[in-house]
């Protein structure tokens, strides 16, 4: 910006895109940020980004005057789902679409039947004195009559369809099944899902959309450390020195799953002596950062100490000299034992 401050900023896949070369490593050729004018002839609007510059461009004309790029790299990276640039819906999106119109069509069902007509027939019914017609309106009130001159045979109900509530049903339940499927998500309103109190069954129906999780954790990363590598190019961000700790850096995704916190406290406890401090404080889902807790610790039990110092160091003498009484007798004690 113009304090030369480094900033980032998000540009949508419908205004924006890359331009890789056909290596094997496919290295970012330039970056392309275009809109279109409101004016008639709706002419392409836009800057090209390369490695060593930017350049302005309207329609097919290009600006011959470039913009100097500091960071010496393409200054964009693209975040993308997977090669085919799919969402995790899209490849459902036709089921997602037959189960819209199954649910229509059984909306309109409903309302077929709230305007069903009703049949009067072989039954007269009063006339109109000057019409002689009955006194309805067959139109509107929805109404089928065929009076008879007998009432011995005759009928009264609605004029209805087949009933295919049942097949309705189950193509619902199978299009929703499936497209929970197609997207490798748990469905969590499943009275069998959520019923479940196993939790290794439960682990079990969520490990498609962890596997998931993990594949999009792991383009993250590669997009995010190519992120600072183009941030810490340059030397107001970071000194010189510092160029190439984009390498280093770690990355940590925090899942929004329900966790079992006294499992993982007991898992963590019985961990003791087998692995080191920090890795047991990992198994805790609730600990941010188990470094900064180690710390912590560590800092509570110096407080302890110096609490416990100063109290001792408050206690009158005579006091004093009852205890070292008796840590002479323990330790008395505890050579006769040795003996």
């Amino acid at each position: 910006d113009e304090d030369s401050q480094t900033r980032v900023t998000y540009c949508s896949p419908s205004h924006a895109f890359m331009v890789y070369d056909d290596t094997v490593n496919r290295e970012p050729l330039a970056f392309v940020r275009y809109h279109y004018d409101n004016s008639s002839d709706a002419t392409a609007k836009g800057t090209i980004y390369y490695s060593d510059a930017s350049y302005d461009f309207v329609g097919p004309a290009i600006n011959p005057e470039p913009t100097p790029n500091l960071y010496k790299l393409v200054p964009a990276v693209e975040f993308y789902e997977n090669e085919e640039r799919q969402g995790v819906f899209d490849g459902c999106i036709t089921l997602i679409n037959e189960l819209d119109r199954a649910l229509s069509q059984k909306a309109n069902q409903v309302e077929y039947f709230d305007n069903a007509y009703l049949y009067m027939l072989g039954i007269q019914l009063e006339k109109d004195r000057d019409t002689g017609q009955p006194k309805l309106d067959l139109k509107n009130d929805r109404f089928i009559y065929a009076p008879a001159d007998t009432a011995v045979n005759g009928k009264i109900g609605f004029v209805s369809k087949p009933d295919g509530d049942n097949m309705q049903e189950n193509l619902i339940n199978r299009l929703t099944e499936w497209i929970f499927q197609t997207a490798m998500i748990p469905n969590m309103n499943d009275q069998a899902f959520s019923g479940n109190s196993s939790g290794v069954a439960l682990q079990y129906k969520l490990l498609p959309m962890k596997n998931r999780a993990s594949n999009k954790e792991r383009k993250f990363v590669h997009s995010l450390r190519h992120l600072y590598q183009i941030i810490f190019s340059v030397g107001t961000v970071l000194p010189d020195s510092s160029k190439d700790k984009w390498s280093e850096l770690t990355f940590k995704f925090i899942r929004n799953l329900p966790a079992n916190v006294a499992d993982e406290v007991n898992s963590a406890r019985n961990a003791e002596g087998i692995i080191s401090k920090k890795t047991q404080l990992g198994l805790l889902s609730f600990v941010d950062d188990p470094a900064s807790e180690i710390k912590a610790m560590e800092q509570e039990q110096e407080d302890k100490i110096k609490q416990a110092q100063k109290a001792a160091d408050s206690m009158p003498d005579f006091m004093k000299q009852d205890d070292d009484k008796q840590e002479l007798d323990e330790d008395k004690n505890n050579a006769e034992q040795e003996e």
